[in-house]
């Protein structure tokens, strides 16, 4: 599997990931957004110069910048030249962001160069974990700090079981959960590739649930992403967007709502080496 064609044809430009980010800011029922939640932990001086490698839509790019203004500030990097261009004029109205397009596993840094390294909900989609993880290392400071954040494998369940068996009822592809996503790099098995790189983390998680009334905001969801896995076709797409509505619809009819859990953290550690 090409994982970085994968996220290149996925990320291509922001609006996919920016409509998941806001169906999470709406929906969530945690009191505490997961950006402010993860930022409010990190050890911050203020004069840090920090690497956002995987920077996206800018979740974490934004507020860290205006947290460290004036003394500190921030490297958005993304290998998607859409993302980069479409944060571009905001961060031009900003003096502590600079924006790059380059991939995670060959950082055009030199050696320790950064305070603060992130790469969040970014290594699952990165064809060698290890050699990112390396290169993260690298260019991290001694004594700096790592932060990746990722989610579980366990995450939005109920949605994949039903786009599941969607598939197996027409004899579409179906895809195989254990290569997929999340299961590449998660809150479970994160710790396996951190090893070899660093000797203490800390994994903090914040269990949450996506609670629907209605069934668009859920299909816009699915159709933002989920349902492209396997690589079916266009007429099949359309098929499984109309089974997995019809079905979240009387699922919402039912029960009055319908819940999507998920877990999301972070693990926190020191450069030692």
């Amino acid at each position: 599997m090409n994982h970085k064609a994968i996220a290149l044809e996925q990320y291509r430009d922001d609006r996919q990931l920016e409509l998941r980010r806001q169906i999470h800011k709406h929906y969530s029922q945690s009191p505490t957004p997961f950006v402010d939640w993860t930022l409010q932990k990190l050890p911050l001086n203020g004069d840090e110069r920090v690497l956002d490698a995987g920077c996206g839509s800018g979740g974490w790019l934004f507020p860290l910048a205006n947290r460290l203004f004036p003394k500190g500030e921030v490297t958005g990097l993304d290998l998607s030249p859409g993302m980069i261009q479409g944060l571009q004029k905001r961060a031009n109205q900003t003096n502590n962001i600079q924006l790059i397009v380059s991939d995670v596993q060959m950082l055009p840094f030199t050696d320790h160069t950064f305070d603060l390294v992130m790469a969040n909900f970014c290594l699952y989609h990165v064809p060698d974990i290890n050699q990112a993880l390396g290169e993260l290392i690298r260019v991290l400071r001694p004594g700096g700090t790592l932060m990746i954040a990722t989610g579980s494998r366990t995450n939005y369940t109920e949605l994949m079981t039903i786009d599941q068996n969607c598939r197996e009822h027409w004899g579409f592809p179906l895809v195989d959960e254990q290569t997929e996503g999340y299961a590449r790099f998660s809150l479970e098995n994160g710790d396996q590739y951190l090893r070899p790189y660093v000797n203490w983390w800390e994994r903090y998680i914040l269990d949450d649930s996506l609670v629907f009334f209605e069934s668009a905001p859920v299909i816009d969801y699915y159709a933002s992403g989920m349902v492209e896995r396997g690589g079916i076709s266009a007429e099949q797409r359309a098929t499984l967007i109309s089974d997995v509505s019809r079905i979240i619809q009387q699922e919402i009819e039912a029960h009055g709502s319908f819940r999507l859990r998920k877990s999301a953290g972070f693990f926190l550690a020191k450069n030692t080496q």
